[in-house]
C-alpha cells in the first residue's frame, strides 16, 4: 500500500492527454495512466527484443497484483522535449510489455505509470538541434536491426523512430540481440550474469552490438572456442524471427543467454572490443567482468 501512495501523491503528468508543463520540472516524479501517457511519451530506440518483451509481460503484467506491484515500485525515466512530448530513455521493454497487455486478456493500461523527469531539452526547439543534443547526452539509439539478425545493423534518422509502443508494423522492430542480452543478464545466479549493470541508458545496446559482431561480424575470435560459437549459431538459427509470441519457448532463449554468458561475455578479449565511436562514445562495452573476477 505504501508504494501505491507514492503514485497517488505524485502530480499528474497529463491532463486530457496533454503534458501538464506548468507543474513539472527536472527531478519531479509524476504519474498518469498509460492510457493517458501513451500518446505523449515517445520511444528513443527503433527496436526492442520481442521475445524478452513477451517474457516481461508474463513476469510483471500477467496478473493485476503483479502489475500493481511493478508499476508501484518503478519509475520510467524521461526527457522533456519540444512540442509537449516526453522521450523515454529507459524501460522501453516494460512499456512495450504494458502496451502488449492490450492484445491479451489482462489489460492494465488504466493503472498509473510513474515518470521520472531526468532532463529538460525544450529549449532545443528545432528537430535537428534537439536530436543532436539527445545523441550528445546518450539519450537515443539510432541503430536498427536488419531484415534478419544476421544482417548488418542499419543507421536511421530520428524521424524513423517509432511513435507508438506496439510491436511490429508502425512500432518497434524486433532486435533479437537485445533479447539475448536480457536473457544473458537475468540468471538467478548473479555471478553467472553477462555483465554488471550501470545507471547509463542503453548499456544493453553496447552488448547487443558486441553479440552481433561476434557472431556475424569480425569478432568471432572472442568466443571461448569456435565449437562453442557453432553450437550457439545452430541453436540461435532455430528461433523464429521476428519472434512468434504465441509460440515462444522461453527456455530456449534462456539457454542461449546462458551460452553467451558462459562462452563469450567474460572472455579476456571482450575488454578490448571497440564499439563504433559515433554510436557508442564509451570505447568498449561497459560492465565487463573477467573470468577471474566472477
Amino acid at each position: 500500500a505504501r508504494r501505491l501512495l507514492s503514485a497517488r501523491a505524485a502530480p499528474q503528468c497529463t491532463e486530457d492527454k496533454e503534458i501538464v508543463v506548468a507543474s513539472l520540472g527536472v527531478g519531479v516524479v509524476c504519474a498518469s495512466t498509460w492510457a493517458e501517457l501513451r500518446g505523449v511519451v515517445r520511444p528513443t530506440q527503433p527496436a526492442v527484443g520481442h521475445a524478452y518483451v513477451e517474457t516481461r509481460r508474463k513476469d510483471i503484467f500477467a496478473t493485476k497484483k503483479k502489475a500493481r506491484d511493478w508499476l508501484g515500485s518503478h519509475a520510467v525515466p524521461a526527457v522533456f522535449g519540444p512540442q509537449g512530448k516526453l522521450y523515454v530513455v529507459d524501460r522501453a521493454t516494460e512499456m512495450a510489455a504494458l502496451e502488449l497487455t492490450g492484445n491479451n486478456r489482462n489489460l492494465w493500461t488504466g493503472m498509473d505509470v510513474m515518470v521520472d523527469l531526468v532532463d529538460d531539452l525544450r529549449n532545443y526547439t528545432t528537430q535537428d538541434d534537439f536530436w543532436a543534443e539527445m545523441r550528445k547526452r546518450r539519450y537515443v539509439s539510432l541503430l536498427a536491426p536488419g531484415k534478419t539478425p544476421l544482417y548488418q545493423l542499419v543507421p536511421i534518422d530520428p524521424g524513423d523512430l517509432p511513435t507508438t509502443w506496439v510491436l511490429g508494423k508502425g512500432g518497434f522492430r524486433d532486435d533479437a540481440w537485445r533479447s539475448l542480452v536480457a536473457f544473458a543478464t537475468t540468471q538467478a545466479d548473479h555471478s553467472s550474469r553477462c555483465y554488471v549493470r550501470t545507471c547509463r541508458p542503453f548499456q544493453d545496446f553496447q552488448w547487443a552490438y558486441l553479440f552481433h559482431d561476434s557472431v556475424v561480424g569480425l569478432a568471432t575470435d572472442l568466443w571461448s572456442s569456435q565449437t562453442d560459437l557453432l553450437n550457439f549459431e545452430f541453436s540461435f538459427a532455430d528461433q523464429q524471427y521476428p519472434a512468434d509470441l504465441s509460440r515462444l519457448h522461453t527456455n530456449d532463449w534462456k539457454a542461449l543467454g546462458e551460452s553467451l554468458s558462459a562462452h563469450l561475455c567474460h572472455q579476456s578479449g571482450v575488454v578490448n572490443f571497440t564499439l563504433p565511436a559515433e554510436e557508442f562514445p564509451v570505447g568498449s562495452p561497459e560492465g565487463f567482468v573477467g573470468m577471474g573476477d566472477k
